[in-house]
């Protein structure tokens, strides 16, 4: 081993080639009374490892001693020169500070680290862009600034933000929707602005739908009444009842209303209660109920609302003191019976019937024959508006194919066991087990009877300019039908079918004309 001998102190370590052998020099640090020792042997060699800025003309001096550890020479590291040789490739792997800004363009790359230290290069351009494929949770409040332009395209799939709190209770300040145009701009407009701005986006189709819709289905579209049926109403104390005739009268039932309007149609004089009226899903009529009498003598309108709009008919009701009566005592019948003149079976009398069933004009049998027909003279004009209204009876047992008819002809047909009724109501015993009937109207519509052997229905029959009403009301009930009819002078017609008087005690009918009058 070499033999170190005196110490040198100097402010700086010497070259290697002005260094003495056998020394150590103690090197001053600047500005303190410190000292740092470095060994020379005896051929010049460093004892200490030493990289002293302006020392050695290089960072790592190969002039150094031997390598004796045993891990290096393991690595086959055996002289300083063969150790600063692996250190140098080492630093050559390690990164410089940047001093220069750069992009991604010329700068793909960047370094990635693992949990177990080891690294390697990553594409720049997906770290820190591509977002949508980290799962994203902030801990404290963000904000996000664009200064241009910034979308999303979800290429048809599903996209949804969930969680956002609930402001029903809270709408007066949140009233801004979010919308978006044609090119997929997203905006926010204030709701009532997209509320009024939507119908004028809306076909009018699409239109009709929509308040309808609103109107919890039932029609909005624009009301009409063609017609108003009677048009002329007495001033008595009694309830009238009036149909109106039209379109798009399928009203809501829980916003409806009617009302008698002065002939301005300003005026509003009554309501009706909505539990007079009756309203159908054809759309086409509406029917009402009212006592005229507190109204002066003159022409109403009727208005109309529908939960949207109102309406006002065009069209009037005249209260008056007095009606054209028909005077139904002047009626004379003309009866046929399938076994002529058999007694006790028809009696009739101005605007009332009544008929008897009798085995001795037709055995009793379950089938579809008339045994009785009746028609009286002339009550109406060609062309003369009339109203008539009344009641009709029939009692019959069960498994029966009895009825009785009642309707209007034109007064030059011939009477015959046939029905020919252009017009009518009529009650049905339904060949069935119980005593359940049914009531028509103009065979157009029907409603089913309680299970009582007789049943009574109110009716009425009116023509108004070539227009024909029929209204059948039984119980809380009522249907009605209007349709074009003849305009001939008219007579009345009955026809009865024959009973099956299963339970032997006998089948009657008749009807009771209560009012008739010319308008």
């Amino acid at each position: 081993m070499s033999d170190i001998g005196k110490i040198i102190r100097v402010n700086a370590l010497p070259p290697v080639g002005e260094r003495e052998t056998n020394v150590i020099y103690q090197v001053a640090a600047p500005g303190a009374a410190t000292y740092t020792d470095y060994a020379i042997d005896a051929n010049g060699d460093l004892k200490t490892h030493a990289v002293v800025e302006g020392s050695i003309p290089v960072e790592l001096s190969d002039d150094h001693v031997s390598i004796s550890d045993l891990d290096l020479l393991a690595e086959g590291i055996a002289t300083q020169a063969e150790f600063n040789s692996d250190t140098r490739q080492k630093l050559d792997l390690k990164l410089e500070i940047p001093s220069v800004e750069g992009n991604s363009q010329y700068f793909p790359k960047i370094i990635g680290l693992d949990d177990n230290g080891n690294i390697a290069k990553l594409p720049a351009g997906d770290l820190g862009k591509n977002m949508m494929n980290a799962d994203l949770t902030n801990t404290s409040a963000r904000n996000h600034t664009l200064n241009a332009p910034f979308s999303i395209s979800t290429l048809g799939n599903e996209y949804k933000i969930s969680g956002l709190p609930n402001k029903n209770t809270d709408v007066a300040n949140f009233q801004k929707v979010m919308v978006q145009n044609s090119a997929g701009v997203n905006a926010i407009v204030d709701n009532k602005n997209l509320l009024i701005g939507t119908p004028q986006q809306m076909t009018e189709a699409e239109r009709t739908a929509w308040k309808t819709a609103m109107n919890g289905g039932w029609s909005t579209n624009t009301m009409s009444v063609a017609f108003i049926t009677p048009p002329v109403i007495d001033k008595q104390d009694r309830n009238s009842w009036i149909t109106l005739r039209g379109a798009n009268l399928n009203l809501n039932p829980a916003t409806f209303s009617v009302e008698i309007m002065a002939n301005d149609g300003v005026t509003s004089l009554a309501i009706i209660p909505n539990s007079q009226v009756q309203l159908y899903s054809n759309g086409l009529d509406l029917t009402f109920y009212y006592n005229f009498k507190n109204l002066p003598l003159g022409k109403y309108k009727i208005r109309l609302w529908n939960g949207i709009a109102y309406y006002v008919t065009p069209v009037t009701v005249e209260v008056v003191a007095v009606l054209d009566v028909i005077n139904l005592n002047n009626l004379v019948w003309e009866t046929k019976l399938f076994t002529p003149n058999t007694p006790d079976v028809v009696t009739v009398a101005g605007g009332s019937m009544s008929y008897n069933a009798s085995t001795a004009n037709k055995t009793f049998a379950r089938e579809n024959i008339v045994v009785a027909a009746l028609k009286s003279s002339e009550f109406v004009s060609a062309g003369q508006n009339f109203i008539m209204s009344g009641t009709l009876r029939l009692r019959d047992d069960a498994l029966s194919l009895m009825n009785i008819i009642l309707g209007v002809i034109n007064k030059n047909n011939t009477l015959a066991l046939t029905n020919n009724a252009n017009f009518q109501i009529s009650i049905n015993a339904n060949n069935i087990a119980n005593n359940t009937k049914t009531i028509f109207g103009d065979n157009l519509f029907s409603m089913w009877t309680s299970n009582d052997s007789q049943v009574i229905t109110n009716w009425s029959i009116a023509r108004n300019n070539g227009l024909f009403t029929v209204l059948i009301k039984y119980g809380s009930s009522i249907n009605m039908s209007t349709r074009i009819g003849i305009d001939e002078a008219l007579s009345l017609v009955c026809y009865i079918n024959n009973t099956a008087n299963n339970d032997n005690t006998g089948a009657d009918a008749g009807f009771n004309i209560q009012s008739a009058y010319r308008f």
